[in-house]
């Protein structure tokens, strides 16, 4: 198991972290914010944010860019939906705005 895929499973099996991350991962589309993530788990934002990066090696908002273009890229190879329909369900408002997190998401290392 590499790194990155163990911090997956250190991070899902959190108790506190677990249900944010499931929720990031099943609910991609909702309007999420790091303030409404710490919400959701019942936690501070600061600490949130601190917590979710040590434990997952990312910041929040970087990782649900991640869930959300690898959704899209899924939802372009698996179904015949448009890039605005594709852009509206992994929570975007528009298609241009799912391109430039795709470009975002490209240049990160």
């Amino acid at each position: 198991v590499d790194r990155s895929t163990a911090r997956w499973f250190r991070g899902l099996e959190d108790h506190e972290l677990g249900p944010i991350l499931a929720r990031m991962l099943t609910e991609p589309q909702k309007p999420w914010t790091v303030a409404s993530l710490a919400a959701a788990g019942r936690m501070a934002r600061s600490s949130f944010a601190r917590r979710f990066r040590d434990v997952l090696g990312v910041a929040p908002m970087a990782l649900l860019t991640d869930i959300r273009m690898r959704k899209a890229r899924a939802l372009l190879r698996q179904s015949h939906l448009g890039l605005k329909e594709i852009a509206r369900q992994v929570g975007y408002r528009t298609a241009g705005a799912s391109s430039t997190a795709s470009r975002r998401d490209h240049q990160l290392p």
